[in-house]
């Protein structure tokens, strides 16, 4: 029979066990979901460049086409989103970009914004 001292060390190890298994697991899904807006912003990109070699827009083309060809010019990246962070030091909340791909060179120039 196990001593409440020795139960007591062995609920903290299982603890801290369970612990480092969660933050394994969020970094796993992390990387999934950063995968994941990879492979639609790639799918985008592919379908946006498909659409404009077969849609073009002229002076006398229809009032929708144009509406489309604006709207498709304007609309939000997808694979850029807020992140939300609190300061340890002064308490302040706030929002600042993240980036879905933030470490492939080029794509949200992480290093130097």
């Amino acid at each position: 029979m196990r001593n409440t001292m020795e139960i007591d060390r062995l609920i903290a190890a299982a603890k801290e066990e369970l612990a480092r298994l969660d933050a394994s697991r969020a970094k796993i899904l992390e990387r999934i979901e950063n995968w994941q807006r990879e492979k639609r912003f790639g799918e985008r990109a592919a379908s946006e460049s498909t659409r404009d070699n077969e849609m073009l827009v002229a002076n006398r083309s229809p009032q929708d086409a144009k509406i489309t060809l604006f709207r498709s010019l304007f609309r939000g990246r997808e694979d850029v989103y807020p992140r939300r962070f609190e300061s340890a030091r002064t308490g302040k909340q706030g929002y600042q970009p993240a980036c879905g791909n933030e470490w492939l060179e080029g794509v949200c120039r992480k290093p130097t914004i």
